[in-house]
C-alpha cells in the first residue's frame, strides 16, 4: 500500500526517523526494520485487544499500513529500473501527454527519492501540451496557472534534450453578460515559447480549430516534424500573410485539411526541397502539383487530393510556372479518397517509386470511378513493384478505364493487393495471364478481396479464380529488363466468414492440390471489413511520421 502523506504520518505519532525513511524512499537498515516490526506487532496486539475503542483501532491500522509500505519491493528497485518504470507510465504508445494528468509531476508528488529521480530525468519531461485560446482576430494565450506549470515542465527537459510540443488552440469563447465576469490572467502563447528549450524542439503538434497557429511569426531552428490540423475545412482565408512558422530544418510534415495551401497566402516559410516525409489532406491539384514539384528529396508521401469548390478556391499566382519534375528519392506513394489520375501530372514522374498504394474514401460520390484514368498520368508509375488498391465502400464501375490501365502501365508489379468493390468474376478475369499481353507478368503475390453484395457463396467466380490461377503456374515470357518471369508463388483469397463459403474453401484446397508442380501456395483468410481505413479527425489517429501515421496501410 502507498504510505501516507508526511501530516498523516506525523499526526500518526510514528517516530520521526522512520518518517524520514518514508520520505527518501530508501531501504531500511536492519536496526530500522527490527524497529518497525516491534512497532508492527505493537499495533496488532493493540488491534487485538478487546478494550481497544474504535478510534484506537483506525489508528493502529493505519500505522500499521505505513509500515508495512516500508517493505514494499519497489524499494529494492534500482533507480535506473525505477526510472524505466517511470518512462512506461508517462508515455504509453499513441499518447498525448498533459501536465496536470499522467505526468512526471505526479511520480515527483509521491516521496523525496521518487522527486530527485524524476527531476534529474530530463526524458521524462520529452512531451508537452498545451491548451490555449485563440482566433483569427486574437492572439493566443495560456492560463497562467497552465503556463506556469508548463515553464516548470520545460525547466526540466534539458538543454540538450530533444523534445516533441502538442498546441491545441480553440477558439476564443464570448463570455455571457448574465453573470458578472472575472479578468482572467493570461499569458501569451508566444510569450511562453520563447523559453530557451525550445531551440531543441524537434516535434510540433498544432490542433486548431481555425486556420491560425498561434506560432506564425516564430522561428525553430531544431524542428524536424511538424504537424498543422485545421479542424474547419471549408473556412475562408485571404489575409494571412502565412501560418507556418520558420522551420529551415524540418524533414517530415503533416497538413490535415490544407485549406491555407489553396489560398494566396505564403507557404514560402516551409522548406519543400528538404522535406523526405509529406502527408497533405485536402490540397486541390494545381496546388499539389506545384508543392511536389519542389519536394526533390521526397522518400514517401501520402495525398488526398480534392476538386476546387466554392470553399475551396485554388488561387494560383500568374508568375507559377510548372516544370517537368523527376522525384528521384521517392519510393512510396500513397493517394486517400480519389486519385487524381485522371488529371494531367504534367511531366512528373517517379523513377525510384517501388509502391503505389490508392485508398478510396467511404463513398463513390465524387470519387472519380466512372472517369477514365489517363495513360500519360500512369506511366509515372511504370517501375513501381507493390501496389495497393483497396476501398470497398467506392464500387468501380469500368475496370477497363481505371485499374486495367494501371496494370498495363505497371509491368514489373511483383505483389498485388486488392480490395475494391467491383464485378468479381471480371476482376479475376482481367487478372488471368494472357500470352497476348505483358500485364503482370513479374506477378509473385496476389491478395485480392472479392466484395459481394450479399452473402451467397454462389456468387463466387470459383471456375474463374480457378483459371487466374492455373494461367499463371507455369513461367512467362517476361516484360522484365532480362530473361524469363518467375511464376506466382503465393495467392491470398480473402472470403466472408459466413459459413456457406465453407464449400467454396473446400473447393479452393481441392484445386490447389490438383496445380502439378506445387508451385503456387493458395490461402483462404476470412476478409476483414474494416480492412485498410485511413485516419480521420474524429478517430485522433492523425499523428507524427515517426509515430505510426501510417499504419492504417497494414491490413488488421
Amino acid at each position: 500500500m502507498a504510505p501516507q502523506t508526511d501530516i498523516a504520518l506525523t499526526q500518526l505519532g510514528i517516530p520521526q526517523h522512520l518518517i524520514q525513511a518514508l520520505r527518501d524512499f530508501n531501504v531500511l537498515t536492519k536496526q530500522q526494520r527490527n524497529q518497525v516490526l516491534a512497532l508492527m506487532e505493537q499495533h496488532k496486539k493493540q488491534l487485538a485487544s478487546s478494550s481497544c475503542t474504535a478510534e484506537e483501532r483506525t489508528q493502529s491500522q493505519a500505522m500499521i499500513n505505513a509500515f508495512q509500505s516500508l517493505f514494499a519491493p519497489v524499494r529494492r528497485l534500482p533507480s535506473e529500473i525505477l526510472l524505466e518504470i517511470f518512462r512506461q507510465y508517462i508515455a504509453p504508445p499513441q499518447a498525448d501527454h498533459l501536465p496536470h494528468q499522467v505526468s512526471p509531476l505526479v511520480l515527483a508528488s509521491v516521496c523525496a527519492f521518487w522527486r530527485s529521480t524524476a527531476l534529474s530525468s530530463p526524458t521524462l519531461w520529452a512531451h508537452v501540451k498545451i491548451s490555449a485560446q485563440g482566433d483569427f482576430y486574437t492572439s493566443p494565450r495560456v492560463d497562467n496557472r497552465q503556463a506556469e506549470s508548463v515553464r516548470f515542465w520545460m525547466d526540466h527537459v534539458g538543454n540538450h534534450q530533444p523534445w516533441s510540443l502538442s498546441i491545441v488552440l480553440n477558439g476564443v469563447v464570448s463570455p455571457t453578460t448574465s453573470q458578472p465576469q472575472t479578468r482572467q490572467r493570461v499569458t501569451p502563447l508566444a510569450n511562453l515559447l520563447g523559453h530557451q528549450s525550445i531551440s531543441k524542439l524537434h516535434e510540433l503538434r498544432i490542433d486548431a480549430e481555425e486556420p491560425i497557429t498561434g506560432v506564425e511569426a516564430l522561428t525553430f531552428p531544431a524542428l524536424e516534424s511538424l504537424l498543422v490540423l485545421w479542424r474547419q475545412p471549408n473556412h475562408h482565408i485571404q489575409t494571412l500573410d502565412t501560418p507556418f512558422p520558420t522551420v529551415p530544418n524540418l524533414t517530415k510534415l503533416v497538413i490535415v485539411n490544407a485549406i491555407t495551401l489553396n489560398s494566396n497566402t505564403s507557404t514560402t516559410n516551409l522548406p519543400w526541397s528538404r522535406l523526405t516525409h509529406l502527408f497533405i489532406e485536402g490540397i486541390t491539384m494545381q496546388k499539389w502539383r506545384m508543392v511536389i514539384g519542389q519536394c526533390l528529396e521526397l522518400r514517401e508521401g501520402c495525398f488526398s487530393v480534392e476538386e476546387p469548390t466554392q470553399h475551396i478556391a485554388e488561387i494560383m499566382s500568374d508568375d507559377v510556372h510548372i516544370t517537368p519534375t523527376a522525384l528521384t528519392h521517392l519510393q512510396k506513394l500513397t493517394f486517400l479518397n480519389k486519385p487524381p489520375f485522371h488529371k494531367d501530372f504534367q511531366q512528373l514522374s517517379f523513377p525510384a517509386l517501388e509502391e503505389l498504394n490508392v485508398v478510396f474514401g467511404q463513398e463513390d460520390i465524387g470519387l472519380g470511378l466512372h472517369e477514365g484514368w489517363r495513360q500519360d498520368t500512369l506511366a509515372a508509375f511504370h517501375d513501381v513493384k507493390r501496389i495497393m488498391v483497396v476501398g470497398n465502400q467506392a464500387r468501380i464501375a469500368s475496370l477497363e478505364n481505371t485499374v486495367s490501365l494501371l496494370l498495363d502501365a505497371t509491368p514489373f508489379v511483383e505483389r498485388l493487393e486488392l480490395d475494391i468493390k467491383c464485378d468479381a468474376g471480371a476482376l479475376l478475369q482481367l487478372l488471368t495471364s494472357d500470352p497476348s499481353k505483358l500485364r503482370l507478368a513479374q506477378l509473385q503475390t496476389f491478395d485480392i478481396t472479392p466484395n459481394f453484395e450479399g452473402s451467397d457463396h454462389r456468387l463466387f467466380p470459383l471456375a474463374a479464380f480457378d483459371a487466374l490461377v492455373r494461367s499463371r503456374g507455369c513461367p512467362r515470357a517476361s516484360a522484365s529488363r532480362g530473361g524469363s518471369s518467375p511464376s506466382l508463388k503465393q495467392v491470398t483469397l480473402r472470403l466472408p466468414k459466413a459459413a456457406d463459403f465453407r464449400d467454396v474453401r473446400r473447393s479452393i484446397d481441392d484445386m490447389s492440390r490438383q496445380l502439378k508442380d506445387g508451385t503456387i501456395r493458395v490461402d483462404v483468410e476470412e476478409s476483414v471489413p474494416s480492412g485498410v481505413v485511413p485516419p480521420n479527425e474524429d478517430s485522433g489517429e492523425y499523428r507524427h511520421w515517426n509515430d505510426g501515421l501510417m499504419e492504417f496501410l497494414v491490413r488488421a
